[in-house]
């Protein structure tokens, strides 16, 4: 099991350009479902992909369905290695132990991507209302009352405009800078803050964002999706973001 693990870590299935965390969680799931089977991979079957499926769902630990379909999908990856007779490992195990690792993981049983949209119901995006009243009320609240912090506030109420306005990534929001930002001909009304990350792509983020597990990194200079995203210029909010 550890020969065929790390066979598996540096194989191009499971190491083709992928970062070192995605590599460790295709190993943790592989690892995760042997420690509940308790059988080697040559003796699982489909009934076990079942039996660990209810228990990923009753274990009180509230996991959605891309999670469990990620974990599926990790290991079926794992199984498609094994079984793969160009690897000889399927020789090696009929040799000794008088059977070898076949493919458990079908999509008539494990969780599949049936819909665009699998959020949880009671999750919603933020009206423009509430985004008013949670990031400039409160900012123009804590500043007239005279606490301390409203500056931080400032900035995190822009930080949270700009991920709506501009449709940013959480990842994109972290290595956001002012320089990323730059006109757009299409939307004067912007200025100079009408496309992200404009022509240079200097942001960090988007300059290494990639929409595709295992391809080279590519930019993307997202516009804002509303016209009341022009809204915060300068002075009101570049001093805070910076």
């Amino acid at each position: 099991m550890i020969t065929r693990t790390a066979g598996f870590e540096r194989d191009p299935v499971c190491h083709n350009a992928l970062s070192k965390d995605t590599i460790a969680d295709r190993l943790l799931a592989v690892r995760r479902f042997q420690r509940f089977t308790n059988e080697w991979p040559w003796t699982w079957r489909p009934t076990d992909v079942e039996e660990y499926t209810a228990h990923l769902r009753s274990d009180g630990r509230q996991r959605s369905h891309s999670t469990i379909r990620g974990y599926h999908g990790h290991v079926r990856l794992f199984l498609e290695y094994v079984a793969d007779p160009r690897y000889e490992w399927t020789a090696v195990s009929e040799r000794l132990f008088g059977s070898h690792p076949a493919q458990v993981f079908f999509e008539w049983n494990t969780a599949v991507h049936a819909a665009e949209y699998e959020g949880r119901p009671g999750r919603r995006a933020l009206t423009k209302a509430e985004l008013q009243r949670y990031a400039d009320d409160q900012v123009a609240a804590a500043r007239t009352s005279g606490r301390q912090g409203w500056l931080p506030a400032m900035r995190d109420a822009t930080a949270m405009k700009a991920t709506y306005a501009w449709g940013l990534r959480r990842r994109e929001v972290i290595k956001l800078d002012l320089a990323d930002f730059g006109h757009n001909p299409h939307a004067p009304e912007f200025g100079e803050f009408g496309a992200c990350p404009g022509g240079r792509c200097t942001s960090t983020a988007l300059r290494r964002f990639s929409v595709n597990p295992g391809s080279r990194p590519w930019p993307r200079a997202p516009e804002p999706g509303s016209r009341w995203s022009a809204k915060p210029r300068r002075p009101s909010w570049q001093t805070p973001l910076e």
